[in-house]
């Protein structure tokens, strides 16, 4: 008897530790698998190594950013360092996955010199974009305005709707190669270096300490792209 009680007690811990793996469901957008596809595998590599399961939803990052902030969803895949001051029910992973440098595209015809030109003219950036939001406040566009996707707002400016957006450096660049638009042009104003993190909602923030394990041991090995360029969403 007393292998047997051994052997259902080990069958009974299998069974046990097989179970406790959670499945988790974060938000993102369609723009990162394209031109930053190793964020998401990346990611989904650390939770599964926590023994959890991982799926996404694409929304736009305004929608995602009202259901993760409800708990409507487990969190969201890449949002810039300061996001938790907007979406106050989000905690950020300490390190960093990506960082980015943060340029000003606009139209070859308007002056964008420096910050000080800003308060002249129109900016059109992505609707819940946290980092649009915080130069509104700083640096005061005359005119803001929401669109859906950077392919708009690139769009918008060459038919000169906007004169300027912010973006990050590899993303302007791709934009303005695909689309053909040799009416936006980047600036010369470095925004500086922006970091970006995970964000899981509050009810799970036990995962933030194992997830920061994962990410930095992900990053010694290569699979987070550079910490000097790539694309990152704001």
């Amino acid at each position: 008897m007393g292998p047997l009680r051994h052997l259902l007690a080990l069958v009974t811990f299998l069974a046990s530790s097989w179970s406790c793996g959670d499945s988790y469901v974060l938000g993102t957008n369609q723009i990162i698998d394209v031109i930053w596809p190793g964020v998401k595998p990346s990611v989904v590599q650390a939770y599964q190594e926590l023994g959890h399961d991982l799926t996404f939803e694409y929304l736009p990052m305004s929608r995602a950013m009202v259901l993760s902030d409800k708990g409507l969803l487990d969190g969201e895949l890449l949002r810039v360092k300061d996001y938790g001051n907007t979406a106050e029910m989000l905690v950020r992973v300490p390190t960093p996955i990506a960082t980015e440098r943060l340029v000003a595209f606009a139209h070859v015809d308007v002056n964008l010199k420096s910050t000080e030109d800003i308060r002249q003219l129109s900016m059109v950036g992505l609707v819940g974009a946290h980092i649009n939001q915080e130069m509104v406040a700083r640096d005061q566009p005359a005119e803001y305005i929401a669109t859906k996707s950077f392919t708009s707002a690139f769009k918008m400016i060459a038919a000169r709707r906007a004169d300027f957006v912010l973006v990050t450096e590899s993303t302007g660049l791709t934009l303005q190669k695909s689309l053909n638009l040799r009416e936006v042009v980047m600036s010369k104003i470095d925004f500086g270096l922006q970091f970006f993190h995970h964000w899981v909602h509050r009810d799970h923030q036990y995962l933030v300490e194992p997830l920061d394990r994962q990410f930095k041991h992900l990053i010694e090995q290569g699979h987070f792209p550079s910490t000097e360029s790539g694309f990152a969403l704001p």
